[in-house]
């Protein structure tokens, strides 16, 4: 399955969270491609957009809200997403070793959407891009 992954991360203001995940996340991606990484900066401070910088992901930053609102944060960055599969993640975590390779063995067998369990990742959804845009994303 060579069909790409968004792992998307809406991220206000958790700059030592970013320090500890995203490397993280950044590491599994990369040993799993294609796998695009997404942060949204939802109106941060200067700090996080300086770091971010410095990643290889793709980030944008939004301004136009004085307050956070993760739904929101989340359409945004699934506006933005360029993968085939969407999977709205956090800013305090980051995936097993054995994540990306697991999800694309259940995703090769014809699913849409999945919502995982277990310990490590429990209720981490992965959806296919273009049927949750058709669902009109988060309310």
């Amino acid at each position: 399955m060579d069909e790409t992954l968004t792992w998307m991360i809406p991220c206000r203001d958790r700059l030592d969270d970013l320090r500890v995940t995203l490397p993280r996340v950044v590491e599994q991606a990369q040993l799993s491609p294609p796998v695009e990484v997404l942060v949204c900066d939802y109106n941060s401070g200067e700090a996080v957009g300086e770091y971010l910088a410095g990643m290889p992901v793709r980030s944008f930053r939004y301004t136009g809200r004085p307050y956070f609102h993760m739904a929101h944060a989340r359409n945004l960055l699934v506006r933005a997403a360029t993968g085939d599969y969407l999977i709205p993640s956090a800013t305090d975590i980051w995936p097993h070793p054995k994540f990306f390779p697991l999800v694309r063995s259940l995703l090769a067998e014809g699913y849409d959407y999945l919502v995982l369990g277990g310990d490590r990742h429990p209720g981490v959804t992965i959806v296919r891009a273009s049927l949750f845009r058709e669902l009109g994303g988060y309310d």
